[in-house]
């Protein structure tokens, strides 16, 4: 299993500093892709707002996806990641 982050620069093109600011911050131990501006990496995932949560599978198929942000949002995480992980490959 590969936990991805995906982020977008919020400020000056090339300006990584409040984006490792906030990994630090929260602690993130993962790495993050930051989408360019042509959304590359969301548009095939039909990513329409961040944050966003994409669960692939083992064999690479888009199973679930959260967007946005939410009340149980760790739950709804830690649920989907049972189910993929208790399946077999």
């Amino acid at each position: 299993m590969a936990v991805i982050g995906v982020a977008r620069r919020l400020g000056a093109p090339n300006d990584d500093a409040p984006l490792l600011d906030f990994a630090k911050k929260n602690q993130l131990a993962y790495p993050i892709v930051v989408n360019d501006a042509s959304a590359t990496f969301v548009k095939p995932l039909n990513i329409t707002n961040l944050p966003a949560t994409v669960f692939i599978d083992r064999r690479g198929v888009l199973r679930h996806k959260i967007i946005g942000f939410g009340e149980n949002l760790n739950q709804q995480r830690e649920a989907m990641l049972r189910v993929l992980l208790d399946e077999t490959p």
